[in-house]
């Protein structure tokens, strides 16, 4: 039951994420949510670990992958987005055979090959034609989530919220910036926001970056990754239900084919049972 509530919140994230951006413009908003992220756990990690790595992976996920996610938000619907999403997993074990060497099986190549399908049956949607660009932000942001984990890896150990604390500062920093200079000042907008682009913020930083993730690491340390990992493959499903109820969405049978593809080549790269992470930032967006 915690593994699925985890799954959840980090599925109705896309749509709850959906909403803040109707406040937010996307690199904005995903600076505001780990200034949040970092406000509420530096004051319990302050204490610095080594930063040169940390801030190494910040620039990776803060300029390659999170603000491409909620840019490709913008323009596409929540359960779109989830789907495509899951690429960074066969991008992450790609990188990892390229970069660090380790063992790529051929089950691994025909998921990644089945995954690819998948998306690009889901890019040839009739409803997507107008929406490409974001598509393409959502492929980045995979491919920036790969390479991340080559990062990661070369971190080595370090305590999960230590990491998202110094991590989420680091992030916060860089993308105020690029916020500043691509989309202008931030007061207009902080000024204009409605009570509902406020909780959806907090929902996005607090429950699915910091709740949801404390869940998961604390399952993933007791229970075997044949128990947990499986469990993500479901956070598609959550983004779908959140995407309908919350946002309107329509799923066609196109979406929902793609989608189907994606998730079973996914699928057989995470069932060879691989090893997680356990200091990467939650699997939200």
């Amino acid at each position: 039951m915690l593994a699925l509530a985890a799954m959840a919140v980090w599925g109705l994230n896309f749509a709850v994420a959906k909403m803040a951006l109707a406040e937010f413009p996307p690199i904005m908003l995903t600076a505001l949510r780990f200034l949040l992220v970092a406000a509420f756990l530096l004051p319990f990690r302050l204490r610095p670990p080594r930063l040169r790595p940390i801030i190494l992976l910040a620039m990776i996920l803060g300029l390659g992958h999170f603000p491409f996610v909620l840019s490709g938000l913008s323009r596409l619907d929540a359960s779109t987005a989830a789907i495509v999403l899951q690429l960074q997993v066969p991008f992450g074990v790609l990188f990892a055979a390229l970069i660090l060497g380790e063992k790529l099986r051929f089950r691994d190549i025909v998921g990644m090959l089945i995954a690819f399908a998948g998306v690009a049956l889901i890019a040839g949607a009739p409803r997507l034609e107008a929406n490409r660009v974001g598509l393409a932000f959502l492929l980045i942001a995979a491919f920036g989530w790969g390479l991340s984990t080559v990062q990661l890896k070369r971190l080595g150990p370090i305590e999960s919220f230590t990491l998202n604390g110094w991590m989420g500062l680091s992030i916060a920093v860089e993308l105020a910036v690029v916020s500043a200079i691509v989309e202008g000042s931030p007061v207009p907008y902080i000024i204009a926001a409605r009570w509902q682009g406020w909780v959806s913020l907090l929902y996005i930083s607090v429950i699915s970056t910091i709740v949801a993730f404390g869940i998961w690491t604390r399952l993933v340390s007791r229970y075997s990754v044949g128990q947990t990992l499986p469990f993500m493959l479901t956070i598609p499903l959550f983004a779908i239900l959140g995407g309908i109820a919350l946002n309107g969405d329509r799923l066609t049978w196109d979406i929902a084919g793609g989608g189907i593809l994606t998730i079973v080549g996914v699928g057989s790269i995470i069932l060879r049972q691989r090893r997680p992470e356990r200091g990467a930032l939650a699997n939200a967006s």
